[in-house]
C-alpha cells in the first residue's frame, strides 16, 4: 500500500526532472548556451579573410541555415562540413552579443573610427542575414586601440574582432588553414 502512495510523488518529481531538463542551459566548449533556438530559413553567415604584408591565410567561409558550411581558401581550395544547430545557435547569439547590427559598415581608418591605424594588415569581412535582415562589415586589422604609451594597442572594435575569431573556432577554420 505505501508503493501506492508514492507513486504519485515519484511521477511528480519525474515531472518536475524532465521539465526542468527542458529548461536548463547547455554547456557546449565549455561555454553556457541557451537552448537552440528557432534558426531563420534564411540564415546566411559569411566570414571572409583576405591577405596581408606576409603570409596571412586567405579564404571565405558561408554557412547556410541547415549548418551546411563551404569553405574556399586559397591555400586548400574548396571543403564542405557542417555544424550543428546548437553551435549555428551559438554563432547567431555571437553576432547579437557583438551589437553587429549597431556596428559601422566599414572600420579601416579614422573616418571610420578607429582609434589609430596600422599599415600592411590583413582584414575580415563578415555578415549575416536573418529574418530578411542583413548587414555586411569590412574590418581591416590595422584599425586598432590607442594606449597611452604611444604604441598600438589590439585590433578594434574588440567585439566585432571576438565575433571573427569566434566563427573561425565553431566552424573549425583551422583544419582548413594549416
Amino acid at each position: 500500500m505505501s508503493a501506492k502512495i508514492y507513486k504519485p510523488a515519484t511521477l511528480f518529481t519525474l515531472l518536475l526532472v524532465v521539465a526542468g531538463c527542458h529548461n536548463a542551459n547547455l554547456a557546449i566548449n565549455g561555454r553556457q548556451t541557451e537552448t537552440p533556438e528557432t534558426i531563420p530559413p534564411d540564415a546566411l553567415i559569411t566570414l571572409e579573410r583576405t591577405g596581408c604584408f606576409g603570409s596571412c591565410p586567405t579564404y571565405a567561409i558561408t554557412i547556410s541555415a541547415d549548418g551546411a558550411i563551404v569553405f574556399d581558401g586559397t591555400t586548400k581550395g574548396r571543403a564542405e562540413s557542417r555544424i550543428t544547430r546548437d553551435q549555428l545557435s551559438q554563432l547567431i547569439a555571437a553576432f547579437k552579443d557583438a551589437n553587429y547590427f549597431s556596428l559601422n559598415d566599414r572600420y579601416a581608418g579614422a573616418i571610420d573610427g578607429c582609434p589609430s591605424y596600422w599599415t600592411d594588415q590583413a582584414s575580415a569581412i563578415t555578415s549575416i542575414r536573418l529574418d530578411g535582415k542583413s548587414k555586411t562589415i569590412s574590418h581591416y586589422y590595422g584599425c586598432r586601440e590607442r594606449r597611452p604609451d604611444r604604441n598600438f594597442g589590439d585590433v578594434w572594435p574588440e567585439p566585432l574582432f571576438q565575433l571573427e575569431r569566434r566563427i573561425d573556432e565553431i566552424v573549425g577554420s583551422d583544419r582548413w588553414i594549416k
